[in-house]
């Protein structure tokens, strides 16, 4: 799972670059994202230790892949990601489809890939666990 380990890290750095974007320039975060509505200085900062943890997880999980905890709490979180875009996008209006795209392809492919995994005979250890 070689594969998976190196798209966590992937992840994790994108999630770092969007952290970067939360402390020292919110201005970006909201034309990128959060284009739809006024974005305050202390919304960014909570996004970015939001963000900050999840990046956290991703790394931690990339090399600890057979932990059946840390593998189903980081495919949880990027459920909670899902959820948390679909919500904004369609329920409050305050990101458009065009910013939904990149993250919410993101954690869309990474936590169907962590689900597949999950079973994969190659993989199995973290399957194996209990939680």
């Amino acid at each position: 799972m070689e594969r998976l380990s190196i798209w966590l890290l992937f992840v994790a750095a994108l999630r770092l670059f969007s952290v970067y974007l939360g402390l020292f320039k919110p201005n970006l975060l909201q034309i990128g994202l959060f284009s739809r509505i006024q974005l305050v200085d202390v919304h960014a900062r909570t996004f970015a230790t939001w963000t900050s943890l999840t990046c956290i997880l991703c790394i931690v999980t990339a090399f600890n892949l057979e932990s059946a905890p840390i593998y189903f709490t980081t495919i949880f979180s990027f459920v909670l990601a899902i959820a948390h875009l679909g919500t904004e996008a369609f329920v409050f209006k305050t990101i458009g489809p065009k910013q939904l795209i990149s993250p919410g392809l993101t954690a869309g492919i990474t936590a169907v890939w962590m689900f597949l995994a999950w079973n994969d005979p190659v993989f199995g250890s973290a399957s194996s666990k209990e939680l």
